[in-house]
């Protein structure tokens, strides 16, 4: 299992969603919602994480949509490890956030 220290200090929840294995051949998404300026660890059986804004909670959600923000289940994504261009992260929509490694951490904030 792999696990890295999820840092977000923007002013908005974020959802971190990883696939964990629950037997072999058999493996589950789970979404975890961190909180805006909060920080958790989070876990992954593959070492990969995905940040979206498909949230369950309607606080949340009213969060995000009076920052006129879209709903998306891939905004970002980041790795325990370097991946191609010894690149931990990559933005894929939203251009309002900044995601980068820093010091062992994952860290998420507004730009």
């Amino acid at each position: 299992m792999y696990e890295i220290n999820f840092v977000n200090n923007s002013n908005l929840p974020i959802v971190v969603s990883s696939w964990i294995q629950k037997r072999s051949g058999l493996s589950e998404l789970v979404d975890v919602t961190i909180p805006a300026n909060t920080e958790q660890i989070v876990t992954s059986s593959v070492g990969e994480w995905i940040l979206g804004s498909l949230f369950s909670n309607t606080e949340y959600y009213e969060q995000w949509e009076n920052a006129n923000l879209k709903f998306e289940s891939r905004l970002a994504k980041f790795r325990d490890e370097p991946g191609f261009n010894n690149t931990y992260t990559w933005n894929f929509i939203e251009s309002r956030f900044n995601l980068k490694y820093e010091n062992g951490n994952i860290v998420w904030s507004d730009v």
